[in-house]
């Protein structure tokens, strides 16, 4: 090197032939640097230095990660955002707080709701993040008329039994819609635990679900 004190020339040159003895596609480089001042030096440094590191994005990170990942960890903390309608925030936080803080216990997520019905979800990983949603989600849940759901039978009467198509969410199949025949016993069809489709027929004067199995076969017969 033609400038420069002896110290620095030597410390330059200790970079330059552990770079070329690291990349050997740079070694020819390398020994034409040595050649000129510690200003062109100090350049070609840093141009080797920013070229080093596209060859590793590009032979060793890329390779492993070609794309980012849909999705983060299941481990990672996640936060969930949603919206419920304004009418069901009471339903939600429940009497004195009790709902809301037994899904927080249950799940060991954090949740918070604004008073224009958002919903903000945080938890220490995705598995109680997604729980506490869906007992949101459960809560918020209502049927849609004429569509087919799969549900338990939670309660028997002389004239029906009782569906569940999610929880907290249940109705009646009335004896006479059970099937396409007549039927003397609710217990010849359905019994306590028993799944089931059914079809919701809609709610009644009082605002009980009702609903159909018999038409629920016999859309899936036609389907």
């Amino acid at each position: 090197m033609v400038n420069g004190n002896a110290e620095y020339s030597f410390a330059y040159r200790v970079i330059l032939h552990t770079l070329a003895e690291l990349f050997p596609r740079f070694k020819a480089c390398a020994d034409l640097a040595v050649l000129y001042d510690d200003a062109v030096g100090l350049l070609f440094v840093l141009v080797v230095v920013v070229i080093i590191r596209m060859q590793i994005l590009n032979e060793v990170m890329l390779p492993c990660i070609s794309e980012p990942r849909a999705e983060v960890s299941e481990y990672a903390p996640k936060m969930i955002s949603m919206t419920v309608p304004v009418d069901k925030i009471r339903e939600i936080i429940g009497s004195g707080g009790k709902t809301i803080q037994k899904i927080c216990a249950d799940t060991g997520a954090k949740v918070d709701i604004d008073d224009d019905g958002s919903v903000f979800i945080s938890a220490v990983d995705s598995a109680a993040a997604y729980a506490a949603k869906k007992m949101v989600d459960d809560i918020c849940f209502v049927p849609e008329v004429g569509k087919l759901y799969y549900g338990k039978v939670v309660r028997i009467l002389p004239i029906g039994a009782f569906v569940e198509i999610a929880p907290g969410h249940d109705g009646m199949v009335h004896i006479s819609k059970l099937e396409n025949r007549r039927v003397e016993k609710v217990e010849d069809v359905l019994n306590l635990g028993d799944m089931t489709w059914v079809k919701f027929m809609g709610f009644d004067e009082k605002g009980r679900a009702n609903f159909s199995r018999k038409d629920a076969l016999k859309e899936l017969e036609n389907k």
